[in-house]
This record gives structure tokens, sequence and C-alpha cells, in this order.
């Protein structure tokens, strides 16, 4: 048998049920976000999946025609062959999406530097052109993999509240509100058998 620990009184009542009516408002705030966020999360993870074969297709490719032009260079050649980094400025930052601070990354390419390198002719510049080509995907890659694990891990956070509020809070307010309004009843009759009693007596 349940113990209630509630106080069966008017006050109590409509204290529990304004606690329920926001309980539920809230309940189907955060389903309509977990639906959404499941949504958001099936294209990102498509565009992840399509960005890491990209990335895997090109960069084998890419290592080998490195490596193959690396055995020709210096010690000093090889460190200036780095050189093409410095062709871009990546600006990190974060913009909201659902409540969850999602990465936003901004790549710019310097032109003046990207002939600077070019004319060094350190590395063969459809190697220099592939490269530069594929940082931007790289980055790309790197922000779509990290705003999957940011939604994954709101997503079980917003599914555990989800469940906490529709299998605990809410049953549980819904038991509380008909227990007093079941002894409030019982405590009107009482007083109506009373009051009976009362006149006939008189």
């Amino acid at each position: 048998m349940i113990t209630r620990t509630v106080t069966p009184t008017r006050i109590q009542l409509k204290t529990l049920t304004r606690r329920l009516k926001i309980a539920e408002r809230g309940h189907k705030m955060l389903k309509d976000k977990y639906e959404e966020m499941i949504k958001i999360f099936a294209l990102k993870l498509k565009e992840t999946l399509k960005l890491r074969l990209k990335v895997e297709r090109e960069f084998v490719p890419l290592m080998q025609e490195f490596l193959s032009c690396r055995s020709n260079l210096s010690n000093s050649e090889l460190s200036r062959a780095f050189d093409w980094a410095k062709c871009f400025s990546i600006r990190f930052d974060t913009k909201n999406l659902l409540n969850i601070d999602m990465p936003f990354v901004t790549i710019t390419k310097n032109e003046s530097q990207t002939k600077d390198i070019n004319q060094s002719k350190i590395l063969p510049d459809f190697l220099v052109q592939k490269v530069q080509n594929f940082v931007p995907v790289l980055c790309k890659l790197a922000k779509s993999e990290r705003e999957i694990k940011l939604l994954s891990i709101d997503i079980e956070r917003t599914k555990r509240r989800v469940n906490a509020l529709s299998e605990n809070l809410i049953p549980s307010l819904i038991r509380d509100i008909k227990y007093i309004k079941l002894k409030l009843e019982e405590n009107d009759r009482a007083s109506q058998v009373r009051l009976l009693k009362y006149k006939n007596l008189k």
C-alpha cells in the first residue's frame, strides 16, 4: 500500500493542478525538441558520412604524392613545404541551435600568401592546389563530427528528461490530485452526514 505524504486540502489541490499543467506543457516542449533533434541528427549523420568518404578517398593519394615529393627535398625545404598552411586563416566560433552551442568555422584564404608559396616552387603547383582544396573539406568534416557528438549528448539528456516527466512526475501528480479529490469528496460527505444528524437531533 502506497503511503500518501500530500495534505488533502483545496490549496494543495490547486498547487498540484498548476504543477501538472506546467509539467505537461514542459513535457510537450521537450518531446517536440527531442523529435526535432532526431531529424537534425539524421541529416547531419548523412552529411558527415559523405564528407568522411570524400576525405578518406582524397587523403591517401594526397599523402602518396606528398611522400614522393618529400624524397627530393632537403630538411630546410621540407620545413618550408608546410608554408601552405599560412594561406589559411581559420576562425572558430559557436552558433545556437536548439539551445546547443554548435561549432561554427570560418575559413578565409590569403591570396597574396598563396602567390608567394606558389612562386617558391618547393612543392608542385598541382600538389599545393590539392592540399589547399583539401583543408576546407577536412575542417568541415571535423565541424560535422563535433556537431553529431554534441547532438547525441543533448538527445540522450532530453530523452531522460522526457521519460522522467512522462513516467515519474506526471503520473505521480495525477495520482496525488486524484487522492486529494477523493479525500475532499469523502470529507464533504462526512460533513453532510454530520449536518443531517445535527438537524435530526433538533
